[in-house]
């Protein structure tokens, strides 16, 4: 009965034992798991705002050459960019003069 006892007690702590080193091991592999995800979340961030200066891009390019494609919307285009221009420039001296 007693060597019974003990065998089952004994079978009980190496059952513990392994729990608590596969637990041991599961928080390690937690821990390099967040650790990846946390990265991966930079990287997708970093990619994200990459696609979004992309389309900002195709954007002005869209707009450049559908303004390119008549000569008489390209001047208009130039003289309204002039005034734009000026116009920067009159708040620029107009904020250095406060």
């Amino acid at each position: 009965m007693k060597n019974e006892l003990l065998k089952q007690a004994d079978d009980i702590l190496a059952r513990s034992r392994r729990v608590a080193e596969r637990h041991a091991i599961l928080i390690e592999q937690n821990t390099k798991l967040k650790s990846e995800v946390e990265s991966l979340r930079s990287e997708l961030k970093a990619k994200q705002k990459q696609l979004e200066e992309l389309e900002q891009s195709m954007k002005v390019i869209n707009i450049g050459n559908a303004a390119l494609q008549n000569s008489e919307d390209t001047q208009e285009l130039k003289k309204k960019l002039n005034e734009y221009i000026r116009e920067v420039d009159r708040c620029i001296n107009f904020i250095k003069a406060i």
